[in-house]
């Protein structure tokens, strides 16, 4: 190859370089611009599949939409006469890190910045337990993470003994979900906000009367 060629090809290569260079900046600088179109979609789309029934206590319960469609929930819930909680009802897999993480980025927004004061944020949870749990009307509060709340726990344990709910505390399979993590990590820059974890056994979560001392003892925090 000549001398002339070489250097034609070299140039050539040159303008290519550039040519990649200015088309890398002008994708980054599209994906810097179309970035919050793309969460704003997103999160339209997620709250077609989410429902929020704001309440006036401060207090947000984060649940499947199968137990906030329960009929014991439901009448629970319309039997409180104090203020009512605010529902994040979740009809996704909570297993979804996708769709906790959206949930707990939502809150701040949709209910944190509407409150003044302490707000309470729970992931409550429905699970099928051991025989000797599911007979003693038993309640876990997550001990695995948790934001703000050694207090509230306190509080609240001894709120539910005193109805005559079992209360146990657990940091392994009741005490650590993804959306509980999730809560605390999106949260725990606000002084304000409190998390925790709730599980109630099946025998809690369908008796209405129970469900009703559960509420309202979270109303009462």
């Amino acid at each position: 190859m000549g001398a002339s060629n070489s250097e034609s090809l070299q140039e050539q290569l040159k303008r290519a370089k550039k040519t990649l260079e200015r088309t890398g900046k002008s994708v980054d600088r599209l994906i810097a611009v179309l970035e919050p179109t793309e969460q704003m979609l997103m999160r339209k789309e997620f709250q077609t599949r989410t429902v929020l029934d704001p309440g006036q206590a401060k207090v947000v319960l984060c649940l499947e939409e199968e137990l906030a469609s329960s009929k014991s929930f439901r009448k629970a819930i319309s039997k409180l006469s104090m203020t009512k909680p605010t529902l994040v009802k979740i009809p996704e897999d909570r297993n979804s890190r996708l769709t906790n993480l959206t949930v707990a980025r939502m809150i701040p927004v949709e209910v944190l910045t509407k409150s003044e004061g302490q707000v309470l944020v729970v992931n409550l949870q429905r699970e099928l337990m051991l025989k000797q749990l599911e007979q003693t009307k038993s309640v876990v509060l997550g001990q695995r993470y948790y934001l703000n709340s050694n207090d509230a726990i306190v509080r609240l344990s001894a709120a539910l003994e005193s109805q005559g709910i079992n209360v146990l505390e657990d940091q392994g399979l009741y005490g650590g979900s993804v959306l509980t993590y999730e809560l605390v990590r999106t949260l725990e820059g606000r002084p304000q906000s409190t998390v925790l974890e709730i599980t109630l056994s099946k025998s809690v979560a369908e008796n209405t009367n129970i469900l009703k001392r559960v509420l309202e003892s979270l109303l009462s925090l």
